[in-house]
């Protein structure tokens, strides 16, 4: 009685997992010891394409070669039936319209009782939405570092930190005010400051980016060796993680020629 009780506790419990197996929405595959496909999910049909007629007696393999999986990821699925082992990886795989699916796949051997492999289970998640958002992500850092190096080399540039206190210049600001760059670390844009404009200037200029919105205008600054020089400034205060500002970038153009055009004119 014992033995017919546990008998249909372990059928009871094989049906709910057969149950979750069909209607996973994750790909599900099983194999013979030759590796050749013998079952598959609906999960499977839903995420490539391939129905069971498809799938039936082909090999992992035949299904994963049109995609662009790296050769070493696909020759270490097909060691698996010779090591009996289970491996874990990410194959990119075409669908059966020819759309390319990236798949976390988990194989493992299905052994008898004598710990011998007689197929393997193979299960596959639908991972595409994030190699999609990665390359996304890679794009978007490839042109954010470009436009960086374009406004490095065809513009003054400085960062300050909350406080006002500069952090960083590039090689065009050190050029047109004659500081070098460790004359204006840690020290504010006062440095350059001209004494041209009123308190009420600078005093708007503030609140407009402490109140996190940009800022532009036309600035006289003094450079070192007392000359002045005119730039059209655009600063952009920089948020953190919590909304609070973290930095100013100011970006500026040598106006001065034009300045002193319309002021002889």
């Amino acid at each position: 009685r014992r033995a017919e009780v546990l008998a249909r506790q372990m059928t009871g419990d094989l049906d709910r997992l057969a149950q979750v197996v069909r209607h996973t929405s994750n790909a599900v595959l099983i194999t013979d010891r030759d590796y050749l496909i013998t079952w598959v999910n609906e999960g499977f049909t839903r995420i490539s394409g391939y129905t069971a007629d498809d799938a039936l007696g082909t090999t992992p393999r035949q299904l994963l070669s049109q995609g662009a999986t790296d050769p070493a990821v696909l020759k270490l699925l097909d060691d698996a039936p010779e090591t009996g082992m289970g491996c874990r990886t990410e194959v990119a795989i075409r669908t059966k319209d020819g759309q390319l699916q990236w798949i976390d796949i988990d194989v493992q051997p299905l052994l008898d009782t004598d710990a011998q492999p007689v197929g393997f289970l193979i299960i596959g998640s639908d991972v595409s939405a994030r190699h999609v958002a990665q390359e996304r992500l890679e794009i978007a850092l490839r042109e954010h570092e470009a436009l960086l190096r374009a406004i490095q080399l065809h513009a003054i540039v400085s960062v300050a930190d909350r406080s006002g206190n500069i952090t960083e210049v590039n090689d065009a600001f050190c050029q047109i005010s004659g500081y070098s760059r460790a004359e204006l670390l840690s020290r504010n844009h006062h440095t350059v400051g001209s004494g041209v404009h009123p308190d009420s200037f600078w005093a708007e200029m503030w609140r407009t980016i402490e109140s996190g919105t940009p800022w532009r205008g036309e600035v006289c600054n003094r450079a070192k060796d007392a000359s002045l020089y005119w730039v059209d400034t655009f600063i952009a205060p920089f948020m953190d993680g919590t909304g609070a500002i973290e930095k100013y970038i100011s970006i500026s153009t040598d106006i001065s020629a034009s300045k002193n055009t319309s002021s002889l004119g």
